[in-house]
């Protein structure tokens, strides 16, 4: 994407995971974690995960949510080589269903569950370890920085993005008052 970026075919990234390189503009967008998704029936729905579960347990891997599926896949590697990932999906609400009315344990980041609105019957769980944090930023060439319509066009972008995120906090915040 750096070089795309450069070469002036890409305008604007959201979603660029970690710090960009000089040469590039930058605005941070928010702050995310892995978790777990599990059906309600799941025999670990009321229990903590442990490694050894995560090891039992076949994992499907929810691999495309903001750039950041090289997350997941080195959060389980440093966790066992024993971990077994049966699929790797690019969209949630498949992974969802996927997991749905099984003992397989859905892998993604927080703010994809807690934003989708096809996770139902499902418990959101906390994995065991240190969890890595992955931050997000909108990116753009620093040749773009003062230029008038592209500051109107990535500000405009960016905020939808956040009033999005306050949205979906609200909306969890209810939720979690009814429970």
């Amino acid at each position: 994407m750096d070089k795309k970026l450069e070469a002036g075919q890409v305008d604007l990234v959201l979603g660029y995971v970690g710090k960009p390189p000089a040469g590039f503009s930058y605005a941070p967008l928010m702050e995310d974690g892995i978790c777990a998704l599990v059906h309600e029936d799941h025999p670990l729905v009321d229990q903590e995960i442990a490694v050894e579960d995560l090891e039992q347990y076949s994992v499907i891997r929810h691999s495309s949510w903001m750039g950041s599926p090289h997350f997941i896949r080195d959060y389980l590697e440093s966790l066992s080589a024993n971990i077994r990932v049966v699929a790797k999906t690019p969209n949630l609400p498949i992974g969802l269903q996927l997991v749905k009315d099984t003992c397989h344990l859905l892998i993604t980041m927080e703010k994809a569950a807690r934003s989708n609105t096809y996770v139902q019957n499902m418990k959101m769980k906390t994995l065991p370890v240190k969890l890595p944090r992955v931050k997000y930023y909108a990116v753009w060439p620093e040749y773009w920085e003062h230029n008038r319509a592209h500051r109107w066009f990535r500000e405009f972008i960016i905020n939808r993005f956040r009033l999005k995120l306050k949205e979906i906090d609200r909306h969890n915040a209810v939720i979690n008052d009814r429970t």
